[in-house]
């Protein structure tokens, strides 16, 4: 009755989306995962299927697989599939599934966070080696880089072209040399930048500023005098 029933559906054309693979030779008796071994057959075809090989075969896997199925309906199945999968994932099950299933090269379709990961590490460390590395950008990379490309603007005096010169004020220290900015104020008076904006905002210590000159001001609102 089991062979009728495989030769009768071997061939068959499904046609709802969701069908289910069975191990014509089960894996307990050798079958294996390849082409000849599978058949597509509906999920009530499934059930029947595993009534079938108990009746031959007398294993309990088989009416196992029978009983959980015949009490299920499709959607929940595959729900709890699902919820196995996850599981399995967690507890390690399905990597040690995939070694056991090595020979199939199924494994190669599952990717994970972790091996997803790893590869990611290995692909970084040959782009290193091979001195691709300059193309992999990270946030600390570009954070590390704009900050190179500020230092080395600021000692070629290319500064002066950054928006923080946008203000409207001109401050003054207390020996009437007067700054751009406040960073800038900073570095000579060895004061923190804070401190230096909030003496000459409140005209403390004899601290000051002023209003730019029209003459002083460059394109969009830039201070180009020294």
């Amino acid at each position: 009755m089991y062979n009728s029933f495989i030769n009768k559906y071997k061939n068959q054309i499904i046609k709802d989306d969701y069908f289910e693979m069975h191990h014509i030779k089960p894996r307990y008796l050798g079958g294996c995962n390849s082409e000849e071994n599978l058949i597509k057959l509906t999920y009530r075809q499934h059930i029947l299927a595993h009534l079938l090989l108990w009746r031959k075969y007398k294993n309990p896997e088989d009416m196992c697989a029978y009983r959980l199925m015949k009490g299920l309906s499709k959607d929940r199945k595959s729900e709890i599939c699902k919820m196995i999968g996850e599981k399995n994932k967690i507890s390690g099950h399905i990597y040690k599934l995939g070694l056991k299933n090595k020979e199939t090269n199924w494994i190669n379709k599952i990717k994970t966070k972790e091996s997803l990961s790893k590869g990611g590490k290995i692909a970084g460390k040959i782009a290193k080696e091979t001195g691709q590395i300059n193309k992999i950008k990270t946030n600390n990379s570009c954070k590390k880089g704009g900050i190179t490309q500020g230092n080395k603007a600021k000692e070629l005096g290319q500064i002066q072209q950054i928006a923080k010169y946008k203000g409207k004020y001109v401050l003054i220290m207390p020996d009437g040399k007067e700054f751009l900015h406040a960073f800038q104020a900073s570095e000579y008076m060895n004061v923190d930048s804070n401190t230096i904006s909030q003496r000459c905002y409140s005209g403390a210590l004899g601290y000051k500023r002023r209003l730019k000159k029209q003459e002083e001001y460059g394109m969009y609102g830039v201070l180009t005098t020294e």
